[in-house]
C-alpha cells in the first residue's frame, strides 16, 4: 500500500473520528463529542497525516502545546510495541475505559465550575492515574491546580515526570503550581532545566525571573532576564523593575 505523508492545515474532525473507529481507538476517545474531538485537532500546533492511495486517512501524528513541541520517546515506543498484539486485547479495552472516563470527567469539570467541579476530583484522580497516560496526568494536574488541590496537582505532574523526565509541559506545569503555592525554592531546579531546553519561551522566562527571585536563586533570575532582553525586549523592563523591587513575596493562597 502506498502511503503519503503531509502536514495538515485543517484536518476535519469527522476524518479523525472515522480513523479512531477503524483503528479500535474509539473506546479511548470521546468520539460521540464532536466539539471535544474538534478541539483536540485544532489545539495541536502540528498535525501530520498518513493517507493511502485513495486519500483515506490511515494515520495521524499531532504535537505541540503553546508552541512547545513534544514527542514519544524511542524507549516508550519499544514498550508500546512489546505490549501490542491479540494477547493484550482485554488489557487494551480496560485501559480504553480508563482513558474515556478520565477524558469525560475532565470535560465535565471544565463545564461545571465551583463545587460541582471539585466533586469530580476523586473520579479524575482514579481514572486518569489508571490510564497511565502522561498527557492525561498533565490535564489532571491542571484541573487540581485550578481547584486549589495543590498536593494532588503536584503529585500528578510528578507522576508525569516519572514517566518522561524530558516532558517540557509536565515540568512547566509542576513549576507553575509550585510557584503558585509559594514553594519557589522547589521550583528552581525545574526552571533551571527549562531555561536550558526552551531558552526563548516567553512564559518560562517570566516564571524563571519570579521563581529565581522568590526562591533565592538570583543567578537564575538574572539569566532569565538576559534571555528576556534578547528574545522578548518588550517585557524585559518590567522584569528588571520586578527584580529591583525589594518587597517580600506574597504568602501562599488561602
Amino acid at each position: 500500500m502506498t502511503v503519503t505523508y503531509a502536514i495538515e492545515d485543517s484536518l476535519a474532525a469527522e476524518e479523525f473520528v472515522d480513523l479512531l473507529k477503524r483503528s479500535g481507538l474509539a473506546a479511548r476517545r470521546p468520539v460521540d463529542r464532536p466539539d471535544v474531538i474538534r478541539a483536540m485537532v485544532e489545539g495541536a500546533d502540528l498535525v501530520i497525516s498518513a493517507r493511502d492511495g485513495a486519500g483515506r486517512l490511515v494515520g495521524i501524528v499531532t504535537s505541540g502545546g503553546e508552541g512547545r513541541q513534544e514527542a514519544i520517546g524511542a524507549t516508550q515506543l519499544a514498550v508500546l510495541r512489546a505490549r501490542s498484539g491479540p494477547e493484550y486485547a482485554d488489557a487494551s479495552r480496560a485501559l480504553g475505559v480508563h482513558y474515556r472516563k478520565c477524558i469525560e470527567a475532565l470535560e465535565q469539570a471544565r463545564r461545571r465550575r465551583g463545587p460541582a467541579e471539585a466533586a469530580l476530583g476523586d473520579a479524575i484522580a482514579e481514572s486518569c492515574v489508571a490510564s497511565g497516560n502522561r498527557q492525561l496526568f498533565d490535564l489532571a494536574g491542571q484541573f487540581f491546580g485550578r481547584a486549589r488541590r495543590v498536593d494532588d496537582s503536584v503529585a500528578m505532574f510528578e507522576r508525569a515526570l516519572e514517566q518522561d523526565p524530558n516532558a517540557i509541559n509536565s515540568r512547566l506545569g509542576l513549576a507553575v503550581i509550585l510557584d503558585f503555592s509559594r514553594r519557589d525554592g522547589a521550583a528552581v531546579p525545574h526552571l533551571d532545566w527549562l531555561l536550558g531546553v526552551v531558552p526563548a519561551d516567553r512564559r518560562v522566562l517570566r516564571l524563571a525571573v519570579q521563581v529565581g527571585k522568590w526562591g533565592g536563586d538570583l543567578d537564575l533570575a538574572q539569566r532569565a532576564l538576559a534571555l528576556l532582553e534578547k528574545h522578548h525586549p518588550d517585557i524585559a523592563p518590567r522584569a528588571r523593575d520586578f527584580l529591583a523591587d525589594d518587597r517580600p513575596p506574597p504568602g501562599p493562597p488561602g
